[in-house]
């Protein structure tokens, strides 16, 4: 199974170029928060050829975080995308695809006041949720110490996501977003990391990242 994984398009994604794979993944920040540029956002990965599309949110797709805070809407909404635009949407729970379990959250450590963001301490709680037998791990944020370096040389990934993940002992994968400045493939202990944020701040957007399981 090839998957092609992007992430923090930020409503850029109709100038994207991508590659082609049987799963499509996007971990999250696909818009700035509103709701026009979120079905936009929708419509397009609608036309994508991949074969399984996988999408989960970030902290700055503040619209499906109030969708998300709505309890009783959120099933609503969630068969909404599934019926009107092929999409897979997670938030905290897995899907099945080709014998290979995946499992999305959208969630990262707090910073100021976006959507989906929570203190080490509540998302430990929530990170216990993903299954053990899951292969393929989608968040917004990532672990700490992977590909998570800011521009000023911090470290801002979740100690409770990393905590976890070294629990899980079938994971192939780990997809990312949310730190632009630590795109890109890391391999520790036998699990491929990506950060795959697409939007570039200082100059020509980069590449959707291919992964082969």
């Amino acid at each position: 199974m090839q998957l092609e994984i992007i992430s923090d398009t930020h409503g850029k994604h109709e100038f994207l170029t991508l590659k082609g794979a049987d799963v499509l993944v996007h971990c999250g920040d696909f818009s700035h928060g509103g709701r026009e540029e979120i079905i936009s956002f929708l419509e397009w990965l609608s036309e994508q050829e991949h074969e399984h599309k996988i999408l989960i949110a970030g902290n700055h797709d503040r619209w499906l975080g109030e969708m998300a805070e709505m309890e009783e809407l959120k099933e609503d909404f969630r068969n909404f995308v599934f019926r009107s635009y092929g999409v897979i949407y997670l938030h905290d729970d897995s899907v099945l695809i080709d014998d290979i379990n995946f499992y999305g959250s959208p969630y990262s450590v707090t910073f100021y006041s976006w959507s989906f963001m929570e203190s080490e301490e509540e998302l430990t709680k929530r990170y216990k949720n993903i299954p053990d037998n899951t292969q393929v791990l989608l968040t917004h944020t990532p672990v700490r110490n992977i590909l998570d370096k800011t521009s000023k040389g911090e470290y801002v990934g979740s100690k409770a996501l990393g905590h976890r993940v070294s629990e899980l002992e079938h994971l192939q994968l780990h997809c990312c977003g949310h730190i632009h400045d630590s795109y890109g493939v890391m391999d520790v202990e036998g699990v491929t990391y990506v950060n795959a944020s697409i939007e570039n701040w200082y100059g020509k957007e980069k590449e959707s990242i291919v992964v082969r399981l």
